[in-house]
């Protein structure tokens, strides 16, 4: 879990998939409970945190999220690697083959 995560959960800041939403709306990127709960199935969504069955969401994380989506590009091109890039370092490293 990253530094971020575990001082939203320590501090009991962390929101449920309808908070988490609103947050988003809240801040410029309107998003439905239904479209996180998707996303977390397809992927391509913001890092959510699992504690035993139900998902909480660091706002730190919503927001690097949001900005992510709404950084300026030149090509959509220059997205997709930025984004991937994003996925891929919120992710940390993955297992030895």
């Amino acid at each position: 879990m990253a530094d971020t995560s575990v001082s939203a959960l320590l501090s009991g800041s962390l929101l449920n998939t309808q908070e988490a939403a609103a947050f988003m709306t809240k801040h410029g990127r309107k998003t439905t409970a239904k479209t996180l709960e998707r996303k977390r199935c397809k992927g391509g969504g913001p890092i959510f945190i699992k504690i035993g069955p139900n998902v909480r969401y660091a706002p730190e994380r919503l927001l690097e999220y949001i900005k992510a989506d709404l950084s300026e590009f030149s090509s959509t091109s220059e997205w997709k690697v930025r984004r991937l890039s994003y996925e891929c370092s919120a992710s940390g490293p993955s297992p030895a083959e």
